[in-house]
């Protein structure tokens, strides 16, 4: 078969320009494809592939855009690392210790805010430091105040019991006291009554029906508060329809003021007698008169109102009126009226010839008194604590004592005297006066 002169044309792109790179086959200049020729026809097979990818330059700037690319990684991995280095200290006892800081910085811190201290004992005459008040925490996502009772062992400053009380979300006013038979009250914001075990250290709220029998207590009370050390172991209190009564629970009576006046000169067949101890009052009729530690006798009975005597050097005029300087008086210690109404039978000066200044008895009991005065009137002198022998007056032992009289209490116990301050306690040994252990509950 003759051959005919056809132009050769790109099967891609049909361009009739190329460029023959061997026998019978041809690379477009228009596109880069490669194709060859039959030779008994002019059929066109073609292979086509990207000029990209097969030219030698391409395939070299694709190298180098991998290379580049694997190097910015590199760099910029190591880059990091370098700046997380500067600001990420590494492992060490200083991080450590570090962290630990500042976990204890973080840490809840629970301290007291007391508003009543008050030493008890139980049956077992061993004694105890009840504290009331509010728990404060630093920890915003605790209540700020909570109210709470806490028992102590005066001996070592041990906590034997914390809990809340719930039935009193606020303390303005708080007050404690333990009853001549052991029963213990205190009383919250003058409104809420509880009563405490000495045994157990529970407490609970004394109940409406506890006292629902009595004459105007039907409805309740909408105030209540302690009688007066003096007066006994007893309450004052307002009903809920507005009437005023004096109740004594030991004895389950209820008293309106005047009925509560003659209670306290009453005398029954379970009177007893009994010694008590008290200094006398500076006199304004007779300066000169020193202060006294008297000792009386007076009738007892359990549980019912009583008063304390008031002795003081005074002119008795023998009644009420107008007197003058003029008038007839018998020097007295004891007036006639405070002698019945504290059912007072005889008294005497206990320790003659002493001087007390600033002087407070703080408890006795058949074997010693233990007493608070100053020795003097100089503005330095300071004051002392004192036990003396119940029976022959002799002084057993004095320490110094900074605490103010007006925050001191005591409390006789089985294993010593208990002296409860305003936020602190001191456990003192009955033999020598040595401090066995002392509890600050500010640092609590």
């Amino acid at each position: 078969m003759a051959k005919q002169i056809k132009a050769i044309k790109c099967p891609q792109c049909g361009s009739v320009k190329n460029t023959e790179i061997k026998a019978d086959l041809y690379q477009c200049r228009s596109c880069g494809t490669d194709f060859f020729i039959d030779n008994d026809d002019i059929n066109i097979n073609h292979y086509y592939h990207n000029d990209r990818q097969s030219s030698p330059l391409n395939q070299l700037l694709t190298l180098k855009i991998i290379g580049y690319t694997t190097l910015s990684f590199i760099v910029v991995s190591i880059v990091y690392s370098i700046i997380s280095s500067l600001f990420t200290s590494p492992p060490s006892s200083k991080t450590t210790y570090s962290t630990y800081k500042r976990e204890e910085v973080k840490k809840e811190v629970i301290k007291w805010d007391i508003q009543k201290i008050c030493g008890f004992v139980n049956k077992d005459k061993k004694s105890f430091i009840c504290v009331i008040g509010n728990q404060i925490s630093d920890s915003s996502s605790v209540g700020n105040k909570i109210p709470h009772i806490g028992i102590y062992d005066p001996v070592d400053g041990k906590q034997l019991s914390m809990k809340p009380i719930e039935a009193a979300p606020k303390l303005s006013d708080v007050s404690i006291r333990q009853f001549e038979n052991g029963d213990m009250y205190f009383i919250i914001n003058k409104t809420k009554l509880f009563s405490i075990n000495p045994q157990s250290f529970s407490f609970s709220e004394v109940s409406p029906e506890t006292y629902k029998d009595l004459p105007d207590m039907e409805s309740g009370f909408a105030f209540i508060e302690f009688v007066y050390d003096n007066y006994g172991d007893g309450f004052k209190l307002m009903t809920n329809s507005g009437k005023e009564r004096y109740y004594y629970p030991l004895i389950r009576k209820i008293y309106n003021k005047d009925q509560f006046d003659s209670a306290i000169t009453e005398t029954t067949s379970q009177v007893e007698t009994r010694t008590a101890y008290r200094f006398s009052a500076r006199s304004l009729d007779f300066s000169e008169e020193k202060i006294q530690l008297i000792k009386y006798n007076y009738f007892f009975l359990s549980g019912f109102p009583r008063d304390t005597p008031r002795f003081e050097w005074v002119k008795d005029y023998g009644g009420s009126g107008i007197f003058t300087d003029r008038s007839p008086y018998k020097k007295v210690l004891l007036r006639p009226w405070s002698k019945e109404r504290a059912r007072v039978i005889s008294f005497s000066d206990f320790t003659p010839g002493r001087l007390y200044f600033s002087a407070s008895v703080l408890t006795f009991d058949k074997n010693n008194v233990l007493i608070y005065f100053k020795p003097s009137m100089a503005p330095d002198a300071l004051p002392q604590l004192q036990l003396i022998n119940a029976e022959n007056a002799e002084i057993k032992w004095t320490i110094p004592w900074e605490e103010n009289v007006n925050t001191v209490k005591a409390v006789v116990a089985e294993n010593g005297y208990l002296i409860i301050g305003h936020k602190h306690s001191w456990l003192i040994n009955k033999s020598t006066g040595e401090t066995v252990h002392s509890t600050d509950f500010n640092q609590l």
